[in-house]
């Protein structure tokens, strides 16, 4: 585990993301202030970097650096299950335009 710092956290598109989430919801909440939206953003920053430096985060989750973990493996597939006799469809005839 690697420790980030503001900079680098801030360079991430998804901290970003939800940095303007957060300020979004600040915003909706005191009635979409007029003039306000800077100081939205920097109390959404504030909360979105307090809440990441207690979150225990590496620089793969927050795409900074190192190679993404690889994927879980998928589970085994359900058995398939046999299909029933469709009944016969009925055919029907167009007729010709005249």
């Amino acid at each position: 585990m690697s420790t980030l710092t503001k900079d680098t956290l801030l360079q991430n598109p998804d901290v970003k993301q939800m940095i303007a989430e957060r300020a979004y919801f600040i915003s909706e909440a005191s009635g979409f202030a007029a003039g306000r939206d800077f100081d939205f953003w920097l109390q959404a920053e504030n909360e979105m970097l307090s809440y990441l430096a207690q979150s225990p985060v590496t620089s793969a989750s927050t795409g900074a650096g190192e190679a993404a973990p690889k994927k879980a493996t998928r589970k085994a597939a359900a058995p398939k299950v046999a299909k029933m006799a469709a009944a016969p469809r009925k055919r029907t005839v167009k007729k010709a335009a005249e």
